[in-house]
């Protein structure tokens, strides 16, 4: 199943309107941190002729008859310079979102997050799945 980028954003919206309904926010703030998820999320959105340019240039880089380093190092820096571009944009966009929020509703926020566990591979965090043994190399014990 693919998704586009409505189904995308219209996703975010559903979790961020559950995660403001939880915290208390008013229809204002709820309103003005709709409007920053859908200009942020517009800025980081995947691109698909982004992905298939790049894709494009190392197969192209691949195929031929001698490797050229340097094109491949410049395709890989590219590559991080995009990803280190659109998290700027996200940490950018959390601080808004943050800035329209109290200081008791930011702080309820984090602590219905750091409640969630992971679901699986590829499958994000949510409550009351169980959590891998403690102890792992990624799952320190729990303090509780």
């Amino acid at each position: 199943m693919a998704w586009g980028h409505g189904a995308r954003l219209a996703f975010v919206q559903r979790v961020a309107a559950r995660a403001l309904d939880s915290v208390g926010a008013t229809a204002d703030q709820e309103a003005k941190i709709h409007d920053l998820i859908a200009a942020k999320f517009d800025e980081v959105a995947p691109k698909p002729e982004d992905h298939e340019a790049m894709r494009k240039r190392a197969l192209d880089l691949l195929a031929a008859p001698t490797i050229d380093r340097a094109a491949v190092e410049r395709l890989r820096a590219d590559a991080v310079a995009a990803f280190d571009a659109k998290s700027k944009t996200v940490v950018d966009g959390v601080l808004e979102i943050a800035d329209q929020l109290t200081p008791p509703q930011r702080a309820k926020l984090a602590d219905e997050a750091a409640h969630l566990r992971p679901r699986g591979p590829m499958m994000g965090w949510g409550p009351g799945h169980p959590r891998p043994p403690a102890g792992g190399p990624d799952f320190p014990p729990d303090e509780d």
